[in-house]
């Protein structure tokens, strides 16, 4: 099995109508099994995915 990310998703259960986070996977920025929050900056290190997309705000 390759590498890869992890990031915190928040939703609302369709069974029991509560708040839950779940982790999705994704293959992008240094995929060593990072775990990220949805606003958090991707690291780039070694086993880079893909390449970073500088955004001004």
């Amino acid at each position: 099995m390759g590498y890869f990310n992890t990031v915190l998703f928040g939703t609302l259960c369709k069974s029991c109508h509560q708040d839950i986070l779940l982790p999705l996977q994704f293959k992008y920025g240094d995929t060593c099994l990072h775990a990220y929050n949805i606003g958090d900056r991707l690291e780039w290190r070694n086993n880079d995915v893909g390449k970073p997309l500088l955004l001004m705000r």
